[in-house]
């Protein structure tokens, strides 16, 4: 036992005298915090400005809005040339913008634009944002994460480089009118399944909400509030809506029949 005993003693002591050893630790990283910040923000400055188009994305404030169409054309002094399909493209300004670090590294929008408009809808109670958490760039996707939104609603807003055709929202204004009406087409239409129709739906043009009605396998009906987001030949749901196991995803404009079609090849027409 002694035996057994002095042997754990000195291989305790061996453990200590071995850690203690080397007094040369090697640095995590070999820059400081604060260089570490600088790196980034002069890296992701030259990310934005880079853009020949700048950039493009769909933004959604929270979970009661559809998603906006936004054109971002960055330059390296602090200007940002800020367009969209909010309320008709009313807004295309030049603003300026600066890339900070509190406990990230932010975007911030420091002057008034669309951003601060669609904050400020229902007197500022729609968790809108003009600061944004820089989580990843690169030169082809650019991803934000809102700064002002808390538990299981936070914005992500997802840039891709813009293509020159992108920078024309004239096709977006005319698919926001097809899929809301004129005032001479009824905004209420059905959504067809191999000619059955499955479901109901309409859309509201300033919340970019659908309202898709359809009766559930219990005979129950069921109203369901999805947000879309428009492109230039139709819409597609942010996330896949369900209707009995058949899963809305995206919709195209067919000019020719006036009707949406989609990939299960199901059909909303007019009603």
């Amino acid at each position: 036992m002694n035996k057994l005993l002095t042997s754990l003693v000195v291989f305790m002591l061996s453990i200590v005298f071995t850690s203690c050893s080397d007094n040369e630790v090697e640095p995590l990283f070999n820059q400081t915090v604060n260089e570490r910040a600088e790196t980034l923000k002069s890296e992701y400055l030259n990310i934005l400005s880079s853009a020949e188009n700048g950039w493009i994305g769909y933004y959604s404030p929270n979970k009661n809005f559809g998603a906006y169409t936004m054109l971002l054309d960055f330059d390296a002094n602090g200007s940002v040339s800020v367009n969209s399909d909010f309320q008709a493209g009313a807004q295309n300004n030049e603003i300026t913008y600066r890339i900070d670090k509190t406990l990230k590294v932010e975007l911030v929008f420091e002057s008034s634009s669309v951003f601060s408009e669609i904050f400020a809808i229902n007197n500022n109670n729609n968790q809108g944002e003009f600061v944004f958490n820089i989580l990843s760039a690169t030169q082809d996707e650019v991803v934000l994460e809102s700064k002002l939104d808390f538990g299981d609603d936070v914005t992500i807003l997802t840039l891709h480089k813009a293509n020159a055709s992108q920078l024309n929202l004239e096709p977006i204004y005319d698919s926001i009118d097809d899929i809301g009406g004129d005032g001479t087409q009824s905004v209420f239409r059905n959504i067809l399944l191999n000619d059955v129709v499955i479901a109901t739906f309409s859309f509201n043009t300033a919340t970019r909400l659908t309202t898709v009605k359809y009766v559930d396998t219990n005979g129950d009906i069921v109203s369901v509030s999805s947000p879309i987001a428009i492109t230039p030949t139709g819409f597609y749901f942010l996330e896949p809506l369900d209707i009995n196991g058949t899963l809305l995803t995206s919709f195209v404009f067919n000019e020719v029949e006036n009707e949406y079609v989609t990939a299960f090849c199901g059909l909303m027409k007019e009603r």
